[in-house]
């Protein structure tokens, strides 16, 4: 059992306030730090792990106990490098129906780097993970290997999903090291691939994934695991035993058999069907895919922000008088609006992965805003006040954008990746387990935020 652990499980047992459990963070800071940093003999490095491990810490704890007025940061910023996308799916905002998208509201662009940038200046300390896509293809942007290397710099593991049906330099976005890359891929033969990926070309997606298997070999490289995931429908589930075949002659890492959702309302010909060997299967040895220690150092950039926020106590995040909020551990709630910030091509800033559309008022906010906080904006505060705390969001001022779709949702989509892939993170991170043990049950507990309280 580790130090931390051992603090935070005595804390379980008493009913904190919001006071004082940010205070007892506070009080976690220097101790923590003085044992990260003996650990790994550097003050830079143990200044961020105590960032990202604190935050996930005061998040989850907002959460549990649904406060509006949060000190945590987004545990995990949800960007889309590009918001266009070359393919034309069915059910996707880019499906070549015009009926089915006309109401949905998603502008095609480009991110600018320096717009990504700001972002992780203001984030990236407290974050442990970047999913750098949504609905957009993110090769698009030919500055995505950039993308993951600004990301890398504040230790943040990235995330992406890709169609793999495009030319781009597969030697340079290997060289940048995401972590984690999903290959959709819905087919072993161009016919039935291209019911589904609609203007995908297999052949051109099976010599990219060649390469990139050959150039993470020629670079001595772990990273990133690639993953086969195949969406079963029945005109492509008789070749699920050949993508097997296919995936372990090329050399990926994974194969995810997927759990497709209903298009038939775009496109009546794409069925869904039972299929008998849905998951997730390795392929390799996934102890041969761990972050080495050396691979996370080489990837970091020293940045002030670190620095600062450090200095800063997570009680001072807040006004004196929110620290007095209520608990309401039985309300109403959605951990997007306490884990994630959702960022397209076109600079707007969303709380979660739902597209905005009529009646969807989802765009709250825009980049260029510059906001040092963006859960702490008036727009995801009211969001999080009407799930748990409706009587109080009834009297609240409407806002200028008017009502926040979270009011009304009646989805709660699950996290794209969710807060044990955080905790999952922040073990990769501290690598010599001075703070973060996953051998116990203590820490997959605690990255279940919505198991038993």
């Amino acid at each position: 059992m580790t130090w931390l652990q051992h603090e935070i499980e005595s804390w379980e047992s008493e009913a904190l306030s919001k006071r004082e459990f940010l205070r007892r963070v506070d009080a976690l800071r220097d101790p923590l730090f003085e044992r990260l940093s003996a650990r790994y003999g550097d003050a830079y490095y143990a200044k961020l792990l105590y960032l990202k491990t604190s935050n996930l810490i005061v998040a989850r704890h907002h959460y549990r106990q649904r406060h509006v007025q949060v000190a945590s940061r987004p545990v995990s910023l949800m960007v889309d490098p590009s918001s266009s996308c070359q393919l034309q799916c069915p059910g996707c905002v880019h499906s070549s129906n015009a009926a089915f998208t006309a109401a949905i509201e998603w502008p095609p662009g480009l991110l600018k780097m320096e717009c990504f940038e700001a972002l992780l200046r203001s984030h990236g300390p407290f974050a442990t993970n970047a999913v750098l896509y949504n609905y957009g293809e993110p090769l698009l942007n030919k500055r995505l290997p950039d993308f993951i290397r600004a990301s890398r710099g504040y230790g943040m593991t990235t995330h992406l999903s890709t169609n793999f049906s495009l030319p781009f330099d597969v030697e340079a976005f290997i060289r940048s090291e995401p972590d984690h890359v999903i290959l959709s891929i819905d087919g072993a033969t161009q016919e039935t691939y291209g019911r589904y990926r609609k203007r995908g070309d297999l052949s051109l997606v099976l010599d990219n994934v060649r390469q990139a298997v050959e150039w993470k070999r020629k670079l001595g490289l772990n990273r990133p695991i690639l993953v086969w995931r195949f969406f079963p429908f029945a005109h492509n589930v008789h070749e699920v035993d050949r993508v097997f075949e296919l995936a372990r002659e090329i050399g990926v890492d994974q194969v995810i058999i997927g759990d497709p959702f209903d298009v038939s309302n775009d496109d009546p010909d794409i069925a869904l069907t039972e299929c008998d060997r849905r998951g997730r299967f390795d392929l390799v040895d996934p102890a041969q895919l761990a972050r080495s220690g050396d691979s996370i150092a080489a990837g970091l950039t020293h940045h002030d922000e670190v620095e600062r926020s450090f200095d800063e106590g997570w009680s001072s995040r807040l006004a004196d008088e929110t620290l007095d909020e209520p608990d309401r551990p039985n309300a109403d709630s959605c951990n997007w609006l306490y884990m994630n910030v959702t960022v397209d091509g076109s600079e707007r800033v969303m709380p979660c992965c739902i597209a905005p559309a009529a009646k969807k008022n989802l765009v709250y906010g825009q980049l260029a805003e510059g906001r040092t906080n963006w859960l702490g904006s008036e727009v995801f505060e009211a969001s999080r006040q009407a799930l748990s705390d409706p009587e109080a969001f009834a009297k609240r001022p409407t806002l200028q954008m008017g009502t926040p779709y979270c009011s009304t949702c009646p989805r709660r989509p699950p996290l794209t990746y969710g807060p044990v892939t955080a905790t999952t993170d922040l073990a990769a991170l501290d690598f010599e387990r001075e703070a973060v043990d996953l051998d116990g049950p203590f820490w997959w507990r605690f990255g279940a935020w919505d198991g038993e309280r």
